[in-house]
C-alpha cells in the first residue's frame, strides 16, 4: 500500500501527468456490468484478503446475497430487487471504514468503467495533511452510504462534468450540491 500511496502522492504533485496514474495498478477499475462478487474480490485483494465472504441463498432471481465479515463485524449487503455496484461498494466500505477507505477517482466520471482507490485511513489522512482535504476531495471522493456512482443518471453525469470543468478544484461533493 505504501507504493500506491507514493504513486498517488506523485500524481497529486503533478496532476497534469494523469496518464501515469491511469495506467498504473494503483486504481481499481470496475465496469458498470461487473459481477458483484468480482467487485468484492478486487477490494478484498487490495487489503490483503481480510474480509471473509459468504453467500446466503435467498431464493431471489438475482442470486445469493453476499455476507461480509471483518473482525467482529458482519454485514449482509442489502440489495433490493437487483444487485448493483453502488450498494456493493458502499457496504464493503462500511465494514472496513475503521481501518481503510474506498475513494472514487472522479476523473473516471462519464465512463461506464469507474476507477477507485483503497488506502488505510492513516494514508488518506497523510495525503489530506500534505495537500489539503479540498485537493484530495477534488480527485478522490470518499465513498459513504449516500454515494451515487454507477447509478447517476446520464444528465447528472454530463452536468457534473460541466460543473467540474467550470469550477476548477471545487470538491466533488460541493458540485453534487450544485446539481440540486
Amino acid at each position: 500500500m505504501n507504493n500506491k500511496y507514493e504513486n498517488i502522492r506523485k500524481f497529486l504533485l503533478h496532476p497534469n501527468n494523469m496518464d501515469v496514474l491511469w495506467e498504473s495498478n494503483d486504481l481499481i477499475w470496475i465496469d458498470w456490468r461487473e459481477d458483484d462478487e468480482s467487485v468484492i474480490n478486487y477490494f478484498n485483494s487490495e487489503i490483503g484478503n481480510l474480509i471473509e465472504v459468504d453467500f446466503i441463498n435467498n431464493n431471489k432471481k438475482y442470486g445469493d446475497d453476499i455476507k461480509l465479515k471483518y473482525r467482529a463485524k458482519e454485514i449482509v449487503v442489502p440489495y433490493m430487487d437487483n444487485m448493483d455496484r453502488d450498494t456493493t461498494i458502499k457496504y464493503f466500505n462500511e465494514i472496513i471504514k475503521e481501518d481503510f477507505e474506498i475513494r472514487w477517482f472522479v476523473e473516471s466520471l462519464g465512463d461506464d468503467t469507474l476507477a477507485f482507490c483503497i488506502l488505510p485511513n492513516t494514508l488518506w489522512n497523510s495525503l489530506e495533511n500534505e495537500f489539503s482535504k479540498e485537493v484530495i476531495d477534488y480527485y478522490f471522493v470518499a465513498v459513504n452510504m449516500e454515494s451515487v456512482m454507477f447509478n447517476l443518471d446520464i444528465d447528472s453525469v454530463f452536468n457534473l462534468i460541466s460543473l467540474r470543468k467550470d469550477n476548477n478544484k471545487v470538491p466533488f461533493v460541493e458540485l453534487l450540491k450544485m446539481l440540486k
